[in-house]
């Protein structure tokens, strides 16, 4: 069996611990309950729409820029991180 710390519903579960105030009790029932449906299968996951995410990325510089919100405040309410904010301050230039 591969090693759980790189299994997709581990970390999966991991990620909704970081966007939510998830407890171990909680994280533990996600992560059986995802097992249960989906053990030994091969779920589709679809990609980001790139449109989508092209559009939220703009939003974010354009409201962290204009003073409207902190690098923060976006991170927390577009669920990125706040280095993926600083990522899009920096590559769409200062």
């Amino acid at each position: 069996m591969k090693d759980r710390e790189q299994d997709f519903v581990s970390r999966l579960v991991q990620i909704a611990r970081l966007v939510t105030r998830m407890d171990d009790d909680q994280a533990a029932l996600l992560e059986d309950q995802i097992r249960q449906e989906y053990g030994g299968d091969r779920p589709y996951v679809a990609a980001t729409n790139l449109e989508a995410a092209a559009a939220r990325n703009r939003d974010i510089v354009s409201l962290v820029r204009s003073g409207a919100i902190t690098a923060s405040e976006a991170a927390r309410r577009f669920s990125v991180s706040r280095a993926h904010v600083y990522r899009l301050l920096s590559d769409f230039g200062q």
